[in-house]
């Protein structure tokens, strides 16, 4: 029974990390996790965004290119993208002198569904992993995911960095 245990475990692991989990074996390598919300900057210009949780400062989408969109409301897209602000290492929710800070470059690939009618979004998600960084974030690598949700025009992310 326990060796079932043992090995339902090690494919759900599999599983997570194959659908944008955090990659256990990153992890356990020097990565840290990270997780947490970004907004939309209310009135700001599009492509702006504010991040909270263990990343703290603003977001910012440099880049856009579709790389297709189907009739029936699929799109994929590409771009970069632009962090600027702190990883709350000590984690009271602040940027302070404790915390590594700078900023971190990504590339990212996009899938989304939208509403043939309306165009709204139903469902989105991307993929981003770190090109750079400069600071506190020098030599930064790992990638982190995104889940938007159509509701709150909020995304949740999910991913690993090496600082």
């Amino acid at each position: 029974m326990k060796k079932i245990k043992v090995v339902a475990a090690a494919a759900a692991l599999g599983v997570l990390a194959g659908v944008g989990g955090v990659n256990p074996v990153e992890a356990s390598q020097g990565a840290v996790v990270v997780r947490g919300t970004q907004t939309p900057v209310p009135g700001g210009p599009e492509g702006t965004y504010t991040m909270s949780g263990d990343l703290i400062g603003d977001w910012y989408t440099t880049s856009f290119n579709v790389l297709g969109f189907t009739p029936s409301g699929a799109l994929r897209g590409a771009g970069t993208e632009l962090f600027v602000g702190c990883f709350d290492a000590n984690g009271n929710r602040a940027c302070d002198g404790q915390d590594p800070s700078g900023t971190m470059t990504f590339k990212f690939t996009y899938t989304g569904r939208f509403d043939t009618t309306t165009g709204a979004l139903l469902h989105g998600r991307c993929h981003h992993p770190v090109t750079g960084g400069t600071d506190g974030f020098a030599g930064a690598s790992g990638v982190l995911n995104f889940h938007d949700d159509p509701v709150t025009g909020c995304s949740s992310y999910k991913g690993n960095l090496r600082l």
